[in-house]
Parts: structure tokens; sequence; C-alpha cells
């Protein structure tokens, strides 16, 4: 419990500390000032609108993992699943790049026709995060298997949009959940840098749709951004976006350049537009889908193509009936939230994968040594492990 003392203490160094960053937040209510008069409304459309969301088994979601399994899939709002995959930490990296060809070297998988179309062969030329064969176990990034799982999304999301086979409606509005931007991908020594070549191939395909009558938008919406983060409260005191009604505004280059740690994930300078960067392909909007000013704010990332050709009020518009009729989460894209809850893995499901573990396992066991796994498990379920030098 806090002392009277502990209260005086922390009260004068916070207000110490406010006087300090006066100054701080003063620049940052001038940098937003200008954007007060380029808030635009939001005029509602209807089209249709489909989210492409990843999704793995999480940390805690099985209770008896002793080889750390990594399941994972991409759904769609539908419920469709279009990727799917386990791993673990210490598999053989070569075993899960044969998985993404057939025998005769034809892709059979999303990434395996990423990796086709953008001319390399194996997950470690596609990216720098996946370890190549020679990596040492015990140097392998702790992340690699979610960074996996990110490249599943977006070889997703680049099969939706480039599959010579799928079919559109007329319009069709393309939701990935994150922004349109990634540092996953590689700079190929022929090919150059991974990601601006995917989306290069994306805007040929989008544009053979748009010559055949089919108009298909791709944005990203991010629940959290640096750039919200910085400039919420400035915003706030300088009166952008408070108006009332739905309404969007664009952040300018020079701003998102100030927030983000890695230059290249931040577009290039003003007058590049139509240009594709190395790890951005987007331009980002802070919107707004409800009505009060206290409605929740999303940053969002609209594919830069869309931007050159004057799409963006037209975009929102799609967007706008989705996201206000967002549930449980309001004013947040349906599609988005449908998705997650169709991805997510839990309840049965997790019952379910705990037996297809433990059934895996137990194939793998000696007939007589079987009774001592079902005690393992047993004990490892209970707590105890740690006697048994498992903590």
């Amino acid at each position: 419990m806090l002392t009277g003392e502990d209260i005086d203490f922390i009260q004068g160094l916070l207000r110490e500390l406010a006087r300090m960053d006066r100054d701080q937040l003063e620049r940052l209510r001038g940098e937003i000032r200008r954007l007060r008069d380029e808030v635009r409304p939001i005029r509602p459309r209807t089209t249709t609108t489909i989210a492409l969301v990843a999704a793995d088994a999480g940390e805690n979601l099985i209770a008896f993992d002793p080889h750390l399994f990594y399941a994972l899939r991409v759904v769609n709002s539908s419920g469709q699943t279009l990727f799917r995959d386990v791993l673990t930490h210490w598999m053989d990296v070569e075993a899960l790049n044969r998985r993404h060809f057939d025998k005769s070297g034809a892709p059979r998988t999303p990434l395996g026709r990423l990796m086709t179309d953008l001319g390399v062969r194996t997950l470690w030329e596609l990216s720098p995060d996946i370890p190549d064969p020679q990596t040492p176990m015990d140097r392998r990034n702790r992340r690699w298997l979610q960074d996996y799982r990110d490249l599943g999304e977006w070889a997703v999301l680049y099969d939706f949009l480039t599959n010579p086979h799928r079919t559109f409606a007329t319009a069709t509005l393309v939701v990935r959940d994150g922004l349109l931007r990634s540092k996953r991908f590689a700079r190929h020594p022929r090919n150059g840098y991974l990601f601006a070549r995917m989306w290069e191939r994306i805007r040929d395909a989008v544009e053979r749709h748009r010559e055949a009558g089919r108009r298909i938008y791709v944005v990203g919406i991010a629940k959290r951004s640096k750039v919200l983060d910085r400039y919420r409260l400035a915003m706030f005191l300088e009166g952008v976006m408070v108006q009332p009604g739905p309404c969007y505004v664009r952040i300018p280059g020079e701003l998102e350049r100030q927030v983000y740690r890695w230059e290249e994930f931040a577009p290039g300078e003003e007058g590049e537009e139509g240009e594709f960067r190395k790890f951005v392909a987007g331009a980002m909007f802070l919107v707004r889908f409800g009505r009060s000013p206290y409605d929740p704010i999303w940053a969002v990332d609209v594919w830069e193509e869309h931007v050159r050709r004057g799409e963006v009020a037209e975009i929102f518009g799609y967007l706008l009936g989705d996201a206000q009729a967002g549930f449980p989460r309001p004013f947040y894209p349906l599609c988005l939230q449908q998705a997650h809850e169709r991805a997510q893995l839990r309840g049965l499901d997790a019952e379910l994968l705990q037996d297809l573990v433990l059934e895996a396992i137990r194939e793998q066991i000696p007939p007589e040594k079987r009774p001592a796994l079902e005690a393992f498990r047993i004990l490892a379920g209970s707590g105890r492990e740690g006697a048994y030098g498992l903590a």
C-alpha cells in the first residue's frame, strides 16, 4: 500500500516529467495541426468484403506438448481454410521447404506458388527470418515459427489476388489483418526486393481483373499503430477528427518517418506516388467509423495503387458498413472479427489437438513404455513436473 510519503514522492516526479515533456507535446501538436483541414467524411457504399487472418495454436493452448508442436492456419471470413501447417522449432527446414512442392517441383501450396513466382526455391531465400539448413539449432531465431506464419499469411493474400482460377464479384474489398508493409522478405541478388516484386505481380493481376469488369480493392488494418500512439493526444487537442460522423485523414510520409525505427518501414519522400517501396505497399490513413469523436480510431493502409487512382473515398465507403456492423468490438470491421473467430483453436478444437499430439508421441514409444508416458503426462499436467527435473 502506498504511504503518504510515497504519493508525494511520485507526484513530484510526475510533475517534473510532465514539465519536461511539455515541449515535446507542443512539437507534436504543431506537426499534426495542419491535418485539421485534411479530414474527409466517409459516405456509405456496399460491396463484398473478405478478410484473411492467420492464427496459431497459441503458447498455452496445449497442456502437454514436450515437442512444442506449432500448428497454424490461415482462414478467410467465411471460415474457409486457405493454408495450414504444423512444425517445430528444431525441425529439418529442408523437409519443411519440400512440403510446398510436389515431386516434379511444381508448387502445391500458396507459399510454394509465391516462391515460384518470385524466382526463389527455398524459404530461406524468400526471407532472412527463416533459418537456412546450415544454421546451428542454438543459433536459430526464436521467433522464426511466427515469422513463417506471417509469410504464410502473405502467401495466401498473394494467391487470393493472383490465382487465375479465382472468381470475384463485380467489386470486392480484401482486408488484411495488419498493415500492408513487411520486413519479412529478402532482397534477392537477382530479383531485387521480393516484397516489392510481389506487389508488382499483384498489381498486374488486379489490372487484368479490372479489364474484365471486376474491381478489387486491398487494405490492411491494424488495431495498434505507433503513429496513432504518438499523435493521439495531439490530434484531440488540435481538433483533428473530432467532428461528428465517420471520417478519415491521410498521414503524410514525413510524419511516419519520424515514428518508425526503420526508415524502410515508412513511405519515401513526397512525390514518389505510384512507386512501390522496398517494404511498404500502402499509404497510411487514420479512420474513425463511428459518429462520436470518442469512438475508436484505426490505422488503415490503403494499397498505393488505389491512392494513385483516387479510390480512397470509395474504399472507405465500402468498409464503413462492415465496420459499423462490427461485434463484439464496436466499429472494427466485422469481416476481420469473423475471420479471427473462425481461425481460433479452442474448446473442443483444443482438446482434439491435445489428443492428436499425444497420439503422435505414443506411436514413437515402445509399447512397454507407454504406461510411463501416461504417468509422465499426468504428472506434467498436475504441476509436479518440477520435482522430476522438467521445470
